[in-house]
């Protein structure tokens, strides 16, 4: 029992100094002086006069200036195909080389036909007058010293040799040969220029005829932008107006030229450019960001677009004044994306705050940086 009043005991006396304690904090904090406000952090920037470019921000579309379907000249089988989808190629480049056995034979037959078409024409020449014949000759004669190769039928001087020439299907053999031997040359088939394949839908051995597509072939190097500009904008653009790529670090052309007609639907017209794409950074139909200039405005104040602010729809920008952020009503003129002109309210060479001002009030202390 004794134990027992002894501990409730000191659990008295250990509450009443805890309480003391706690006073004794309490009168400590009241004595400290509460810390001063150095002023809201804020950043700023200087209201300045200068020039103030218009721009019209729109997309453009990027094409390639060169690009093609391959196709094949000749009726063939694909032998060897030397390319893959998605290869870079140079001109001249082999792409795929077509059988030539086909070719080769009708080639064989078109010739023998031909020679036996042409040694009946001697026969039957020479059975006319010696005359007739002999101005054939002289006629082989001064063509091959003049082209270095004889001519293979006679010049038709006469009627009678013209009949004499359709009789023996001199022409149409001769025409026939030379065909074969330009099928011959088109079973190598061969880059047209520089560029990369795609649409590769062939394989060896498939049979292809004259006329069919074996791949596509798109040079990147250099790409065009077509852009779409309202009527009323491409009254102010002319071939040689600086053009802004937003997609690749701001890099710059200028317009080419202007296409001739206005979309009745759309009242648009479209302005061309080119521009150099090292590395193939640009692909064929890509979407480009494009910032193109319009009216240049001299003279002019402006602050950053991130000064001004509206309260009660009132325009207004925060002027830093002896470290006091004073509110200032402003009228507006020009603007672009970066900067806004203002005509009335304030001085260039003002201090206007452009960040951590959203929730600032009149004639507070502020911080610059």
């Amino acid at each position: 029992m004794k134990n027992h009043i002894g501990f409730i005991m000191l659990l008295y006396f250990i509450s009443i100094i805890i309480i003391k304690c706690d006073k004794n904090d309490n009168t400590e904090n009241k004595d400290q002086p509460k810390p001063k406000s150095n002023g809201v952090t804020v950043d700023i920037d200087i209201a300045r006069k200068g020039v103030l470019q218009e721009y019209i921000e729109t997309a453009g579309i990027m094409e390639s200036s060169q690009k093609g379907e391959i196709t094949s000249f000749v009726s063939s089988y694909i032998k060897k195909i030397y390319v893959t989808e998605g290869q870079q190629v140079s001109e001249g480049d082999t792409i795929l080389f077509l059988d030539k056995s086909i070719i080769r034979n009708n080639l064989i037959k078109a010739r023998s036909d031909f020679i036996k078409a042409l040694y009946q024409l001697v026969l039957e020449l020479q059975s006319q007058k010696e005359d007739v014949y002999q101005s054939w000759y002289e006629y082989q004669m001064e063509v091959a010293e003049k082209e270095n190769s004889v001519p293979p039928y006679p010049k038709p001087e006469s009627s009678n040799i013209t009949v004499m020439l359709s009789r023996l299907s001199i022409q149409t053999n001769y025409n026939q040969v030379k065909e074969y031997e330009q099928q011959l040359k088109n079973c190598i088939v061969t880059a047209p220029f520089d560029g990369i394949i795609s649409d590769l839908e062939i394989y060896p051995r498939a049979y292809i005829s004259a006329g069919s597509k074996l791949c596509e072939i798109t040079n990147l190097s250099k790409m065009s932008i077509k852009v779409e500009l309202l009527e009323e904008d491409i009254r102010d653009i002319e071939p040689g107006t600086k053009i802004h790529l937003l997609n690749d670090g701001n890099q710059t052309t200028t317009i080419e030229s202007l296409l001739p007609r206005i979309d009745e639907d759309k009242h648009t017209g479209t302005a061309i450019a080119y521009v150099d794409n090292p590395g193939n950074v640009y692909k064929d139909g890509q979407h480009i960001q494009v910032k193109i200039e319009k009216n240049i405005y001299e003279d002019r104040l402006y602050v950053p677009r991130s000064a001004l602010l509206n309260r009660n729809d009132r325009n207004l920008v925060f002027v830093v004044k002896d470290g006091i952020a004073k509110w200032c009503y402003v009228d507006l003129g020009f603007g672009n994306d970066q900067f806004l002109e203002i005509t009335k309210g304030i001085e260039a060479g003002d201090t206007v705050i452009i960040g951590g001002h959203y929730s600032l009030a009149h004639n507070v202390r502020v911080k610059c940086y």
